[in-house]
């Protein structure tokens, strides 16, 4: 995959945030972390489940999400590890939460 679409995918799946979010330097520390040697899917999978802890954790649109740049340059996605294709474990984390469990077939609500 080319550099320049992997940045832009890494741009796509990251958490959305409030206030300042430059792309220009997030592209700038993206380039300098494959540059370096990191791999570009790493840090693109990692972003995805970094948005999906926010998203989980009710962050998503605030304040409270690091900015791109900030993420990149702590190097964060070495704290994210993609999840499998095969994983979903955290769906039925997400549903419990909302009082649901898995009965074989679907969700149900828990009385």
């Amino acid at each position: 995959m080319e550099i320049e679409q992997a940045f832009e995918e890494f741009w796509q799946v990251k958490p959305k945030r409030a206030g300042s979010n430059p792309r220009e330097q997030a592209r700038i520390k993206f380039m300098r972390a494959v540059a370096s040697g990191v791999d570009p899917q790493k840090i693109v999978g990692a972003a995805r489940e970094w948005a999906r802890v926010e998203q989980e954790n009710g962050k998503v649109g605030s304040e409270y999400v690091a900015m791109a740049t900030t993420w990149l340059n702590q190097k964060r996605y070495e704290d994210h590890k993609p999840r499998s294709a095969s994983d979903y474990t955290w769906h039925d984390n997400i549903a419990a939460k909302h009082g649901y469990v898995w009965n074989g077939e679907q969700y149900v609500k828990v009385a």
